[in-house]
């Protein structure tokens, strides 16, 4: 073993040597006593890994990268935080080194990324907090080319080289995503131990959502199976719905019928949301007997919904997804040769500034509130008018059916009249 680095370079240029024989020949036995006190201490390089100081990151991205060439780190706790600096976006150089990482580890299981891109995410969105604490937390970099600019996700190229390619890998990334939207709809207003959960779950999801938003998909059926899923999830919104009356309701707030709940007419909530002061014009959100906290989780969780909503929406515009082929994609069918090399014509970011930055004031959570129940009232009615295409749908296919079944039988009467008469 040469130690300068030229056996390694000098191996790197071969391109008859597969990752894994360079793998293969790092995990021999020359592995030094050092290499091992250097693997008891692998939690602390994941913490200078995201550390706020740029040189401590490249640094020890160095190290943790010889690491892993020797087998001296266990490399499935490492992805998430090779995943996590895609978000470093402040630093390219980095960015790349990180890449080249994910990669190599991509060709050798190249299920472990999509097993741990759910991690991967939450690490990325708490790295961008810690890192880059004066800048919004976002999932996407502008790229700058020929006087034009271009959003691309961070996660675009892990995207590209190592999970796109293989359907498996791809459906697995965006259950993963999605797993992350929980709904709780048995919320106990005596339980405090989850008090916040959900308002400190929704920046995650909501930068789940953008990740989810701009990836380079290139195949039709990949926006249909997460619009497909989304659908599925978004079962769960009028049951949802009934828990935030059940909560509003005994302060007056909420319909006392629960089939008004999804109706057309503003509520009081929404009245007040119009007005500069929204929580002086609802004095029973000022008595002891309403619950704030509990409000602001039930709010957090509408704006989970309302991202739901949107991200769906989004897809259907970017990739002009029409109604009917919504309603009849089935995830388990194969793929249609014409589904792909279809590109997202999306224009604008899918802005997540809102969910990001939650708070738990009362006039945020009314704020909030309002914004579901609109975009709730803009869903409902797209449901009705999908079920309605779709009995139509039905009743033409069937008369169809009849018609062409007639058509045969008035066929046969023709021929055996004619027989009747010879």
């Amino acid at each position: 073993r040469i130690e300068s680095g030229e056996a390694k370079e000098q191996m790197e240029a071969r391109q008859d040597i597969t990752v894994r024989k360079r793998i293969s020949g790092d995990q021999d036995e020359d592995a030094s006593l050092v290499g091992g006190v250097m693997a008891q201490h692998s939690k602390r390089f994941y913490q200078m890994l995201m550390s706020p100081n740029v040189r401590i990151r490249a640094g020890c991205l160095d190290l943790i990268g010889d690491l892993l060439r020797q087998g001296l780190i266990n490399p499935i706790q490492t992805i998430p935080f090779l995943l996590a600096l895609q978000g470093d976006v402040g630093a390219p150089d980095i960015r790349a080194k990180a890449l080249k990482l994910l990669v190599a580890e991509g060709e050798k299981r190249p299920d472990s990324l999509r097993q741990r891109v759910k991690v991967g995410c939450k690490e990325a969105f708490n790295f961008q907090r810690k890192a880059y604490p004066d800048k919004p937390i976002t999932a996407v970099t502008e790229k700058k080319t020929a006087g034009s600019s271009k959003i691309e996700c961070i996660f675009d190229k892990v995207f590209i080289e190592s999970i796109r390619s293989s359907k498996a890998n791809r459906h697995g990334l965006f259950n993963s995503l999605l797993s992350l939207f929980e709904f709780d709809t048995d919320i106990d207003t005596k339980d405090k131990k989850n008090t916040g959960r959900a308002r400190k779950l929704l920046h995650l999801q909501a930068f789940a959502a953008q990740v989810l938003a701009t990836l380079p998909y290139t195949d039709l059926s990949d926006a249909l199976y997460i619009v497909y899923h989304i659908n599925a999830r978004l079962s769960d919104a009028e049951m949802f719905a009934e828990k935030m009356a059940d909560f509003l309701r005994p302060h007056g707030l909420a319909p006392s019928d629960m089939y008004d709940i999804l109706d057309d007419d503003e509520d009081a909530i929404e009245e007040a949301a119009k007005a500069k002061n929204p929580s002086k014009e609802l004095e029973a959100m000022a008595t002891s007997d309403f619950d704030a906290d509990v409000f602001a989780d039930l709010c957090a969780s509408a704006s989970a919904l309302v991202l739901l909503m949107k991200l769906k929406s989004h897809l259907v515009s970017a990739f002009s997804l029409k109604s009917e082929r919504i309603l009849a994609y089935n995830p388990s069918e194969k793929s249609r040769p014409h589904d792909k090399g279809h590109a997202s014509s999306a224009t604008s970011v899918f802005s997540i500034e809102k969910y990001v930055s939650v708070g738990s004031k009362t006039e945020e959570c009314i704020d909030r509130y309002a914004i579901w129940r609109q975009v709730t009232r803009a869903s409902h009615r797209e449901e009705v008018e999908l079920s309605k295409a779709k009995n139509f749908a039905r009743k033409r296919k069937r008369s169809d059916s009849s018609s062409s079944m007639d058509d045969g039988e008035s066929e046969d009467s023709i021929g055996e009249q004619s027989e009747e008469e010879e």
